[in-house]
């Protein structure tokens, strides 16, 4: 069982249990494959079996796990078909209103983006050799990278279409998480960031359109090589 931080809040208890399960499991903390017992999570998070159950349908509804009465929540690794379907529809969510999105998108909002990348790639080469650093640093990267992409289907301002997309990417989220272990792709990933980012700064929006589509192919190979 991973090590999670304890819920002490009974004003927010079931969101909480929900947010720290829901994190563990697209972070990778569970790993597909597993299973998530209710007994272990009872006692790891100190609370009791309702939040539990009530996060796990949550979940459940979302398409991350898979409850089985009297055994507990599974979480399916997915396959190759899965992720090839997945990537059909995100590539679809991030473009259907992508020239309407990147002329709303506020050009400081960008700049700080950049910033923001920028400082997460300083911060793991720092880290060096030391895996439980960059890991970590891994994680604060993959923290931009999804504010990011969250921002440019915002900037739709259709929130029928940001739920559908918030679904699609938190399903595949648990996969980049595996890419710390893999320098040559960070490099591509973070040099792909920058070319959407200077399009669209530049309000080069068919480039920038064209960018982003040339990136999450790129990740949806390298995720079809890591199953």
């Amino acid at each position: 069982m991973a090590k999670l931080k304890r819920i002490g809040n009974p004003r927010a208890l079931g969101e909480l249990t929900y947010e720290t399960l829901k994190e563990a499991v697209i972070s990778g903390q569970f790993p597909p494959g597993n299973w998530l017992s209710e007994d272990q999570l009872t006692k790891a998070l100190g609370v009791s079996r309702t939040p539990i159950r009530e996060a796990f349908k949550q979940l459940q509804s979302e398409g991350l796990i898979e409850i089985f009465p009297r055994k507990g929540a599974y979480i399916f690794p997915l396959t190759e078909a899965d992720i090839t379907n997945l990537f059909e529809v995100r590539i679809v969510l991030e473009t259907a209103f992508f020239n309407r999105s990147a002329r709303r998108i506020n050009r400081d909002k960008l700049k700080r983006f950049r910033a923001k990348f920028e400082e997460a790639e300083r911060d793991m080469l720092q880290a060096g050799e030391d895996p439980t650093l960059l890991e970590s640093r891994w994680r604060d990267y993959l923290k931009v990278d999804r504010s990011f992409h969250d921002e440019l289907v915002k900037a739709s301002e259709n929130p029928y279409w940001l739920r559908l997309y918030l679904n699609t990417r938190d399903r595949m989220q648990v996969f980049g998480y595996k890419m710390w272990k893999m320098p040559d792709q960070r490099e591509v990933l973070s040099r792909q960031h920058k070319a959407v980012l200077e399009a669209l700064i530049e309000k080069k929006f068919t480039e920038a359109k064209k960018r982003l589509i040339e990136h999450l192919e790129y990740v949806r190979d390298v995720f079809l090589k890591t199953i």
